[in-house]
């Protein structure tokens, strides 16, 4: 049975009028140039930034709901459009869901706006699922509310803490995804859970494909230096105290 491991969101191409204008009368070659050339220079980056923008509230409501199994998908793409024009499907454990919005408007709010119109195009998404498949909706109410609660930042530790030789400092790994950034800090404590030290040694876009590699292991080096190393082991992010 699959678990609901990922929600992406994916912006469809919708050519303006004066795009449609231009591709009549031309061939179904001339017409994808046009449309590429229009894609490319009015739309990606725009889509881009879009995705990178509502990775954060995405990533923080599946990881609140768990790891919901149910028989249909894994991943849950929403697709902004214009006009809804098909119903939800699954296909390959991936469930496409449309829900009708203007990302135009998306880049107008500011960034709480921005979480809390994340979370709410969730919620119009997941709401068709809910009805077509019978799904638990006090399971993905909790997810909503969570994330209310606690006022829509994600933050979150990274692995398990880890004693200094000396076993006199604890450090771990806490991790802040934010609208514009994915904030990687490594905290020292003391044995009563008092803060040393709190640095951030990387700053990454918003993205698991992007921030995912520095994910590696986290390891004292000397009782006053720690170090997190990435997964290929090629580069280390270290954070030393003084006694």
């Amino acid at each position: 049975m699959p678990t609901l491991r990922e929600i992406r969101f994916y912006v469809c191409y919708t050519p303006s009028k004066e795009i449609e204008a231009l591709l009549v009368g031309k061939t179904e070659e001339e017409q994808n140039k046009i449309t590429v050339e229009d894609y490319d220079k009015n739309y990606h980056h725009r889509d881009f930034e879009f995705r990178l923008q509502t990775r954060s509230i995405a990533s923080f409501y599946v990881r609140c709901l768990k790891g919901y199994k149910n028989d249909k998908c894994s991943k849950i793409n929403i697709e902004c459009v214009p006009n809804i024009v098909r119903e939800p499907n699954a296909l390959f454990g991936i469930y496409s869901v449309q829900v009708a919005f203007n990302v135009d408007e998306f880049f107008k709010l500011d960034n709480l706006g921005k979480k809390k119109k994340t979370l709410e195009l969730i919620k119009v998404a997941i709401s068709q699922l809910i009805e077509k498949e019978g799904w638990d909706k006090e399971i993905f109410d909790e997810a909503y509310n969570r994330i209310v609660s606690e006022n829509y930042v994600n933050k979150w530790a990274w692995k398990k803490q880890k004693n200094n030789p000396s076993r006199k400092y604890i450090a771990k790994v806490s991790c802040e995804h934010g609208i514009h950034s994915f904030d990687i800090s490594i905290v020292i404590m003391d044995k009563n859970n008092n803060i040393i030290k709190e640095e951030t040694v990387v700053r990454e876009k918003p993205d698991e494909w992007m921030f995912g590699r520095y994910f590696g292991d986290l390891k004292w080096i000397s009782n006053n230096e720690v170090v997190l190393v990435d997964k290929e082991g090629n580069s280390e992010f270290s954070v030393n105290i003084k006694e």
